[in-house]
């Protein structure tokens, strides 16, 4: 269970559970990666544009800022000195504050959004993110299976020697086979009972395969076995 709100996740959200779907899949939660988060729109007439990240400390060589202007993408990238560098576009970060200025060469016009992207420094973050396991005691009802089998020691003895197999591993193993036979038979019974509806499968073999590869592929089987 979380016990942070980070990314798609809201705490107390159930991320495992082994009897039933998590109520989210996570999506940067656990990552420290950070993708187009909006720092800020532009409007008219207005070149310098501020903002503060929200994952800090921010690791130096890791930050891009995108924001495309017109047809035109331009696009930033931290230098590791806190200094952002790009064509037509450029600025400063404080990795450790998360404080971004932008600055734009030309006039972007209205609507234009400035994304940013960045890693967080997790070795120096202080709001790793948590989650807390937890253990809940549910009945199960089991079908058994059992079976046994023997065998004699002159039989044993003559297994070890002439094949060099122990007879007790044998029989497990052999044990083991029938109950999955057991098993799948009865897999096989109940879906055929409670089956709905027809396929037909058609064996004809499509143009451009070899009848070696169209004997061997699934539709084929299946129509030969029905």
């Amino acid at each position: 269970m979380a016990q942070t709100t980070r990314g798609n996740v809201t705490a107390e959200d159930v991320l495992a559970a082994a009897d039933a779907a998590p109520d989210t899949i996570p999506r940067g939660y656990a990552s420290g990666y950070i993708v187009n988060e909006t720092l800020d729109t532009t409007s008219y007439g207005t070149l310098s544009y501020a903002g503060t990240l929200t994952r800090l400390p921010v690791r130096p060589y890791t930050v891009t800022v995108d924001c495309t202007v017109g047809a035109t993408a331009l696009q930033a990238t931290d230098d590791g000195s806190g200094y952002l560098r790009g064509y037509d576009i450029q600025g400063t970060i404080d990795y450790t504050t998360g404080a971004v200025v932008i600055e734009f060469t030309d006039d972007p016009g209205d609507g234009a959004i400035i994304y940013v992207s960045y890693h967080q420094d997790l070795e120096a973050a202080t709001d790793i993110p948590k989650i807390i396991s937890k253990l809940s005691t549910k009945g199960v009802f089991a079908h058994v299976y059992a079976l046994k089998d023997t065998i004699g020691l002159e039989s044993s003895y003559a297994l070890r020697r002439r094949f060099g197999a122990i007879a007790e591993d044998e029989m497990a193993s052999d044990l083991i086979a029938a109950i999955n036979s057991e098993l799948m038979n009865t897999v096989v019974y109940y879906a055929n009972a409670n089956y709905t509806g027809t396929v037909n499968w058609d064996n004809t073999k499509p143009t451009g395969v070899s009848y070696f590869d169209h004997e061997y592929a699934d539709d084929y089987v299946f129509a030969k076995a029905a």
